[in-house]
């Protein structure tokens, strides 16, 4: 297995956004909102420039700052010319896969992080029964390739290696150019999280960029997770700890668009969370069989009463495998199952169903503290069964309110 450096270990909290980018973030929103509710077609003109600054009571610069956010999360971009304007779009997969590389990057995988995950997706081929879950593999795949290529890169390597298309949202703009130029250059420079980036008046220079352009890319990058504006002393642009939250949002909404049954998907993070348990039993070191053992003692303590609380205990075993690829893989996909059937919470956790989690954790924990792939494949089984039996009982939410929960559940 890759190395378990502190880059690889689950992201830190990132500072709140700024005013600005509050405003800005608030507009994305509410226009994303729209456009999930209906949903909106393809090619459908959402509204103009002026009609829509006004409708949401803006100046252009928070408006053009919101579309940037908007075009970066793959829902629409602007048209121009007669009867143009602001033209919905389905949530794309280039969106979505350059979402998942550039956070796995982040995370620094190595080739052997990458390796481990392709063979687990290689022998995760969905049952002919799962094949409306092909779109959700496909995000997995592209972006396994796309990591391969460039791990390890430069950055100029990784800038050609990533953009590829000549209709990708980054390519359409200025502020996109200089969203690929700044991811790049942190790449580059292995940025650790907190590195100050530099002040507004640093970056116009640095890249010969108008205020305008620098606060449109600073607000797509702040809205997926990447860095964070501080104000006050030491004010500035700082990088940020690897956030998943953002990619996942954009995962799920790709695959809600592309009709993916949550059963699928629950299925493929059901193997991948197997993978990863066997993972961190064949590669157990002390450090890890001690957090393991801290975290054994917290649940007799505080056992976790709802899904959310028992996910976040599944994510603390799974990442002593150490491998961040596994663990994103498994968390998205088992939060777009559990956010497409009605009522799960409140269903799924009876009385008895935290004491049942329990008598599925601890064999996990010693399987894995032992070192016994074995046992830890079995109890990883029990656990993923425990959940499967009630979500299988379940009814699936439409489309359209799947897509729009995790916009909503991100911000």
């Amino acid at each position: 297995m890759g190395s378990r450096t502190e880059a690889n270990m689950p992201a830190m909290p990132s500072p709140a956004p700024s005013a600005a980018a509050r405003r800005a973030l608030e507009i994305a929103n509410r226009i994303h909102d729209d456009l999930l509710s209906q949903p909106w077609p393809t090619g459908t003109i959402y509204g103009t420039e002026d009609s829509l600054r006004q409708r949401f009571g803006t100046g252009r610069e928070s408006f053009r700052e919101a579309l940037r956010i908007l075009e970066f999360r793959g829902v629409g971009r602007m048209r121009s010319g007669p009867g143009g304007g602001f033209m919905a779009e389905l949530p794309r997969l280039d969106v979505a896969t350059i979402a998942i590389v550039g956070y796995l990057r982040m995370c620094r995988v190595s080739q052997e992080q990458v390796n481990a995950a392709a063979d687990c997706l290689a022998s995760s081929l969905p049952s002919p029964d799962l094949s409306p879950a092909a779109p959700w593999q496909e995000m997995h795949a592209m972006a396994l390739r796309l990591l391969v290529g460039a791990v390890p890169a430069s950055g100029a390597q990784l800038s050609r290696e990533w953009f590829l298309s000549g209709d990708f949202p980054l390519n359409r703009s200025h502020a996109g150019g200089l969203v690929r130029s700044i991811v790049t250059d942190l790449y580059k420079l292995d940025c650790p999280a907190g590195h100050r980036i530099g002040s507004e008046a640093d970056l116009c220079e640095r890249y010969r960029a108008k205020r305008t352009t620098v606060r449109e890319a600073v607000r797509v990058l702040e809205d997926a997770g990447i860095v964070a504006l501080r104000r006050g002393r030491g004010m500035g642009l700082y990088a940020c700890a690897p956030d998943p939250e953002p990619v996942i949002a954009r995962m799920c909404a790709y695959a809600a668009s592309r009709g993916v049954p949550p059963a699928g998907a629950w299925h493929l993070g059901s193997h991948f969370a197997l993978a990863a348990a066997q993972h961190a039993a064949a590669s157990i070191t002390s450090e890890h069989r001690a957090t393991l053992q801290h975290l054994a003692g917290a649940l007799h303590q505080s056992p976790p009463q709802s899904v959310r609380q028992m996910l976040n205990v599944d994510g603390a075993i799974r990442a002593q495998a150490g491998n961040p690829i596994l663990d994103l893989f498994c968390r998205a996909a088992m939060t777009y199952a559990l956010a497409g059937h009605v009522d799960f919470e409140a269903r799924v956790v009876t009385p008895e169903h935290p004491s049942r989690f329990l008598a599925t954790c601890f064999p996990l924990i010693a399987a894995i503290s032992q070192g016994d792939v074995a046992e830890a494949a079995q109890a990883q089984h029990g656990k993923n069964e425990l959940f499967s039996s009630r979500l299988m009982l379940l009814p699936e939410l439409p489309g359209p309110w799947h897509a729009r929960h995790f916009h909503q559940a991100r911000h």
